[in-house]
């Protein structure tokens, strides 16, 4: 995402000329804990898939391959058994609910897909996408969508731009923060701004 892939000699270059700019972070905060992330964070199904795939890992029954074929088994139990509770955001301002919530500091997510063209990790805000439907048929709507670049236009999507979150939900739902299981809800989500600084690859 930043432009260093496996070249070494461009990083080479990069750490001889050390040029840095600012990239904001977020923060994920509840009771007695505190974690940040750089990408992004969600919280619904595929926040479901990677607990999943992290229980697996944790108890040993994540063997043999990894990569996406992982993600397989957890991505068949997630579309079987997971129930899709309601969530409820508080952006600054605007109040949305829907079922699957997706809060970018970087446009950058599996696949290659685009949920959030315009994210920057530079204005110190977080760039928010609410999907208003669950099951199966809504979620492979929903992935078509932002494939195709359209999703954003969806009637019941919502979107925004915020420097502040609160997730809620009827029953906990799962998290994930840059591809890792970040608990359940409740939380508040926070940005820093230039929480961070890179180095610029020439």
């Amino acid at each position: 995402r930043f432009g260093c892939g496996h070249d070494v000699r461009r990083l080479a270059r990069a750490l001889a000329h050390l040029v840095v700019r600012p990239l904001d972070a977020g923060e994920v905060i509840r009771p007695g804990e505190r974690r940040r992330f750089v990408l992004m964070l969600s919280a619904g199904v595929d926040a479901e898939i990677v607990r999943r795939l992290a229980e697996a890992r944790g108890s040993g029954r994540a063997t043999g391959r990894g990569g996406y074929v992982a993600y397989l088994r957890p991505t068949l139990g997630a579309a079987a058994a997971y129930r899709w509770p309601r969530l409820r955001v508080e952006a600054d301002d605007v109040t949305a609910e829907g079922t699957h919530l997706l809060v970018f500091n970087v446009d950058a997510y599996a696949l290659g897909l685009s949920y959030a063209p315009d994210a920057r990790d530079d204005d110190g805000r977080l760039d928010w996408v609410l999907f208003p439907k669950g099951g199966l048929p809504a979620s492979l709507g929903e992935l078509w969508s932002v494939w195709r670049g359209r999703h954003l236009a969806r009637p019941g999507v919502r979107h925004g731009r915020a420097r502040s979150l609160r997730i809620e939900a009827e029953c906990p739902a799962p998290l994930q923060a840059d591809g890792d299981a970040a608990g359940f809800t409740s939380v508040e989500i926070q940005t820093h701004p230039a929480a961070l600084k890179v180095v610029v690859v020439p």
